[in-house]
This record gives C-alpha cells, sequence and structure tokens, in this order.
C-alpha cells in the first residue's frame, strides 16, 4: 500500500437520474480516476460491450462468484443480479487511485458498511417530470419497466439522508463539477495519509 489511501467515490441517483453521464464525464476529464465494472445476469444493451460497461454472467455464474465471497456487495435488482467485486475496489485503493462507482442505494448501504470510508455521493434529478422524460428518451425499457422504475424512485430518494453528500442534477456541466468538488476536498483529508507520510516527505 502507498502512503496515501484512494478513494472509493460511490453515486447513485434514480433510474435515469444521470449517474452513468455523471461518471462517463467525470472519467473523461479525469484520466487518472478508475470505474468499478460491476458483474450483472441483465442482458446487454445496444452499445455495451462486455469487460467496459459490465461483466456479463449468467446466473449460475454470478451465483457461484457469490458463494466464492467475491463481491463486496450484491444485490437482486429488477430480475437482474448486480454485483462489485472486491478485488477491484480494494486494489485500487491501496495503490492510491480514485475509483467511481455507479450502485442504487441497496448496493451503496452495503459498500458503506463493508467501507466506512466511502464518499456516497445521491444525483437528485430536478423532479419527477423531468425523470420521467429521461427514463423516455434513454428508450430503453418497455412503458411497464419505466412505471416500475418510477415507482422505485420514492423509495430510493427516501435515502439521501444516508448519503455523505447530496446533488441536484438539473444542468450537466454544474452537476460534473459540483462531484468533482467533492472528489477534490475528500482527496485533501488527512485520514487518507499514513500517520508518517509527510515525515518521510521532509526527512533529509
Amino acid at each position: 500500500m502507498t502512503g496515501k489511501k484512494g478513494l472509493l467515490i460511490i453515486l447513485s441517483s434514480p433510474s435515469g437520474g444521470g449517474k452513468t453521464s455523471v461518471y462517463m464525464e467525470l472519467l473523461r476529464r479525469n484520466k487518472e480516476f478508475l470505474y468499478s465494472v460491476s458483474a450483472t445476469t441483465r442482458q446487454k444493451r445496444k452499445g455495451e460491450i462486455d469487460g467496459e460497461s459490465y461483466f456479463f454472467l449468467s446466473e449460475d455464474e454470478f451465483l457461484k462468484q457469490v458463494k466464492d465471497n467475491e463481491f463486496a456487495e450484491y444485490a437482486r435488482v429488477y430480475d437482474n443480479y448486480y454485483g462489485t467485486y472486491r478485488s477491484t475496489i480494494e486494489n485500487a485503493v491501496d495503490s492510491g487511485r480514485t475509483i467511481l462507482m455507479d450502485v442504487d442505494t441497496q448496493g451503496a448501504i452495503n459498500l458503506q458498511n463493508e467501507y466506512n470510508e466511502a464518499v456516497t455521493i445521491f444525483l437528485v434529478p430536478p423532479s419527477l417530470e423531468i425523470l420521467e422524460q429521461r427514463l423516455e428518451k434513454r428508450g430503453t425499457d418497455n412503458p411497464e419497466i419505466r412505471s416500475r422504475r418510477l415507482e422505485e424512485t420514492l423509495k430510493e430518494i427516501a435515502e439521501v439522508p444516508n448519503y455523505k453528500y447530496v446533488v441536484i442534477n438539473d444542468l450537466f456541466d454544474q452537476t460534473v463539477s459540483s462531484v468533482e468538488s467533492i472528489i477534490e476536498a475528500e482527496s485533501l483529508k488527512t485520514s487518507n495519509y499514513s500517520d508518517d507520510y509527510f515525515l518521510k516527505m521532509f526527512s533529509p
């Protein structure tokens, strides 16, 4: 492990709330950031790449990895499993890197229980109406699934007090800049450094 720990940044939002667009822009602006690719049993969507968007697994493969304790957290969401690999997080943090994750509220709570130093950020859409428009524009779900996602939104919004930060995702560039400011502030905390980090830095 380096003298300075890396950061685990967890982004959550209701489905269609913009977390994917935000983390992709963060990665574009900050080449040193890493993204934690999750595993899932859901079907691949158009344009998604196995190993980059998700690791797409069969249910049997996923459950075997659960049994082997490979996931720091996993959950069943909308009839599919999603999981976060323990090794991905710990390798990044131990090497002093900033790693981004986009997970639902259930996953975020589980990860906070596992890693209390995690920086959790909830992106709130400006309104339910705008969220509905975004889901419809996305075009990846049928009306029944969109309706289920909207029903879940209030349950997810109720979890906001459990997050360290909240950002209203209205103006995209402003949202990304706000998240960058949070990450910058968190990176300056003394708790990220080993006790003798600065003594070693200034030793002759």
